[in-house]
C-alpha cells in the first residue's frame, strides 16, 4: 500500500511530510512483550519494522506491569519519566511504538522499536465480555 502511494504524483510532490503526513500502518498486538509468550513472535514483529523502517509502521501492544518483559516495561517507564514526569507505577496500558530512528546492527534487538506514547488504563484488556464494567 505505502508502494502505491508513493508511485502517486501529489506524493512525489510532497517531499516535506511524505507518507507520514498521509497514511500510518498499525499493527496491533495484544501480546507484544509479554512473558507468558514466546518471544520468536515478538521478533517477528520487530523483524518485520526493521524490514520496513521506511515506512511509518506502529505497533500497539497491551501491556500489563506483571506479565511485560522486563525491557519493555523499561522503556515504558522511561518514557512515562521522559515525557511525562511521572514516575509512579501503573498496571495497564495501552503502548504504541514505532521505528526507533537512532537503532544500529549491533544494539539489543529490543531497541529496534521505540515508545511513541503510553496510555495508563484502569483495567485491564478484556475481549469478548458480555457484561460491562463499573465506571471507574
Amino acid at each position: 500500500y505505502h508502494k502505491v502511494l508513493e508511485m502517486l504524483p501529489s506524493v512525489q510532490a510532497d517531499s516535506d511530510t511524505g507518507l507520514a503526513g498521509l497514511v500510518q500502518l498499525f499493527i496491533s498486538h495484544q501480546t507484544y512483550g509479554h512473558k507468558k509468550h514466546k518471544e520468536e513472535a515478538d521478533q517477528d514483529i520487530r523483524s518485520l519494522i526493521w524490514r520496513f523502517r521506511q515506512y511509518p509502521i506502529y505497533l500497539v501492544c497491551d501491556y500489563n506491569a506483571d506479565v511485560a518483559r522486563p525491557s519493555l516495561k523499561e522503556m515504558v517507564m522511561c518514557f512515562a519519566a521522559r515525557e511525562h514526569n511521572f514516575t509512579g507505577r501503573f498496571q495497564y496500558a495501552s503502548v504504541l511504538l514505532a521505528f526507533n530512528e537512532n537503532y544500529a546492527p549491533g544494539q539489543p534487538e529490543e531497541n529496534i522499536v521505540k515508545v511513541v506514547e503510553v496510555l495508563p488504563r484502569v483495567y485491564p484488556l478484556v475481549l469478548g465480555e458480555l457484561e460491562p464494567r463499573p465506571p471507574a
